[in-house]
């Protein structure tokens, strides 16, 4: 049996989450059509998840937030 890779664009990805941290508005209309599980790079997922979650708490999406929300220590009790 031969192991197939599935349909993939990098570059598209790439520029769907490029407009996403440009304009908020894309974030909305971004949401509407893909999931996490529509981009083939884990790190793609990781990333469209991290805008999603900002968005939703109607925070800032941009570099510095994205990057912080999976690097920072999780606040303790």
């Amino acid at each position: 049996m031969i192991d197939r890779v599935p349909p993939q664009n990098i570059e598209a990805e790439q520029a769907v989450l490029g407009a996403m941290l440009l304009e908020r508005e894309a974030i909305a209309k971004v949401m509407e059509k893909l999931r996490s599980e529509d981009f083939y790079r884990e790190a793609h997922k990781v990333i469209f998840n991290a805008m999603l979650e900002l968005y939703n708490r109607n925070e800032a999406v941009d570099l510095v937030t994205v990057c912080l929300l999976y690097t920072s220590p999780s606040p303790r009790d």
